[in-house]
């Protein structure tokens, strides 16, 4: 069994993953932190509360990414998000995460110590040859640029998803398409040898107006002193689906409606 909490931005693909944990036995879902993306609706936290019938908790994550002004006096505001991380580190759990790393970020400069104790950190974010946010940068990456520097520098053996391997991931539920980037990353954690992946370093653009968040992976890793991450290149779409399948009967039979 493997303890794991999920970090989220509030997508229809959120809720898929968030299914598909709670239907998979081999997963203990510790947590949910949301922190709103944007991707997520308001009527997010609802149908969340309807998925999990009371048996996880839930922390929101302060709003605003970890420099801008509107994050002053966030994270005194909602020390939960923290502590529910606190408790999922002291449990050794994996991290999955799909939204902006802003609280996690936080969580690395406030608890050194406590976050070397995660089992694994596995990431969707950056990308490899092209944004969707802007021609340069993916979106939870653009979010929180620092946060993302931050969290990879300070971070090794991340496994990241980058768009090009979670495009992928998009999985049809009921009468529409949902990309579920989540789904690569529990079948990742699940079962590592369907996915194909990569040693490099990698840095977050935060200078250029033109592609500030931006991911520039280094396939020479030419500089030795920068912490080596997981890059995915491939993921098994077999299976992706097969997980969607799981959730989506999870999803039905909790009422909730992903349309």
């Amino acid at each position: 069994m493997v303890s794991v909490v999920f970090c989220c931005g509030g997508s229809r693909g959120d809720l898929l993953t968030a299914a598909a944990l709670l239907e998979e036995p081999s997963v203990a879902l510790r947590g949910i932190v949301y922190a709103p993306g944007a991707g997520s609706g308001p009527e997010f936290t609802e149908q969340l509360t309807a998925l999990l019938g009371g048996g996880v908790p839930v922390a929101a994550a302060a709003p605003g990414a970890l420099f801008r002004p509107d994050r002053d006096g966030g994270a005194a505001e909602r020390p939960e998000a923290l502590a529910l991380l606190e408790r999922a580190a002291g449990e050794c759990a994996a991290v999955l995460s799909t939204g902006r790393l802003t609280e996690l970020a936080l969580f690395f400069l406030a608890y050194p110590r406590q976050a070397c104790r995660f089992s694994g950190l596995y990431i969707a974010g950056g990308s490899v040859y092209g944004g969707d946010r802007t021609p340069a940068a993916e979106s939870a990456f653009y979010q929180d640029p620092e946060a993302a520097q931050i969290l990879t520098g300070r971070a090794t053996g991340i496994h990241l998803l980058p768009l090009e391997a979670a495009q992928k991931c998009t999985v049809s539920c009921g009468d529409g398409s949902i990309s579920a980037p989540g789904l690569g990353l529990l079948l990742s954690l699940l079962d590592p040898q369907v996915i194909r992946e990569e040693e490099h370093t990698l840095e977050v653009d935060l200078e250029s107006a033109v592609s500030r968040g931006c991911s520039v992976i280094d396939y020479l890793n030419r500089d030795r002193q920068l912490p080596f991450h997981r890059i995915c290149l491939d993921v098994d779409g077999e299976r992706i689906r097969s997980l969607a399948e799981r959730a989506c009967g999870r999803v039905a039979k909790g009422g909730v409606q992903l349309g």
